[in-house]
């Protein structure tokens, strides 16, 4: 009998590779600030937080007719159900926050965040390559997602 390791049988291939590239992104992000990087670290995990809590709430916005009949499913994002829009308009909500309570310009906290914009964006867009999820014509390039 083949056995899946533990971590590969509870999360599906894309939470792991959105996690490291997280975890990346955050390590060079703090890697390139050189005053407070714990702080920095900090703040990532609160530019996370509130990108994933809006990626929420835009999926639940576009289907709302849905979810005023399954209230309890409303929290439940681990079941799927996110929005790159939310995701994205949550991020500059985070930063528009951190701006107006450090007192320091977006332009220097996106400059300081962007390994993790980055990391983030390309691990989205590789496994929505790899599942098949693209949009636009299609082409029979090598680098055309198989739809």
């Amino acid at each position: 009998m083949i056995t899946q390791p533990l971590l590969l049988g509870l999360l599906p291939p894309y939470s792991i590779l959105l996690a490291c590239s997280a975890a990346v992104g955050l390590g060079l992000s703090a890697w390139m600030v050189s005053e407070d990087k714990k702080r920095t670290i900090d703040t990532g995990l609160g530019i996370l937080l509130i990108s994933l809590i809006g990626a929420r709430i835009g999926y639940i916005l576009i289907n709302l007719s849905y979810f005023r009949n399954n209230l309890n499913l409303i929290p439940q994002f681990w079941l799927g159900g996110l929005t790159w829009s939310g995701a994205l308009t949550g991020a500059g909500l985070a930063f528009l926050g951190i701006h107006l309570v450090w007192k320091k310009s977006i332009a220097d906290l996106v400059d300081n965040f962007l390994p993790l914009i980055g990391s983030v964006v390309v691990a989205i867009w590789l496994t929505g390559w790899g599942a098949g999820i693209g949009y636009g014509p299609r082409t029979e390039a090598w680098f055309g997602i198989p739809v």
